[in-house]
C-alpha cells in the first residue's frame, strides 16, 4: 500500500484502485506467518512496516482531499478505514489465540 498509494496522495489527486489482489495478499501473509518465522520476528516485520506509514503519512496534512476510484475522502477519513481494516485482522488474532 505504500508503493502503491500512499506515495501519490496530495491536495486533489485522483488515484485508483491499483488491482491490489486482496486474498493474495492475506494469503502470502498467512504464508508468511506459518513460515515457521518466530512471534517475534514477524512483530518486528509488522513494527517496521507501519513505521515506514506512520513516517510517509505524517508528511500530509490530515485535510489532504483526493480521491480513490469514485469516493473522494481526506487523508484523515482514509486512515480511520486502515484502522477499521487493522482492527478486522486484530480480531482473527485474538480468535486464534483464545482457542
Amino acid at each position: 500500500m505504500l508503493n502503491e498509494r500512499i506515495l501519490y496522495i496530495k491536495e486533489g489527486s485522483q488515484l485508483t484502485h491499483s488491482g491490489i489482489d486482496i486474498d493474495g495478499v492475506n494469503q502470502q501473509a498467512e504464508t508468511n506467518a506459518q513460515s515457521g518465522i518466530s512471534r517475534e520476528e514477524l512483530i518486528e516485520q509488522f513494527i517496521s512496516t507501519r513505521k515506514q506509514l506512520v513516517q510517509r503519512l505524517e508528511t500530509i496534512p490530515l485535510d489532504t482531499t483526493f480521491s480513490l476510484g469514485h469516493h473522494t475522502m481526506t487523508l484523515n477519513q482514509f486512515i480511520g478505514g486502515l484502522i477499521e481494516h487493522d482492527l478486522h485482522h486484530i480480531q482473527q488474532i485474538v480468535k486464534i489465540y483464545i482457542k
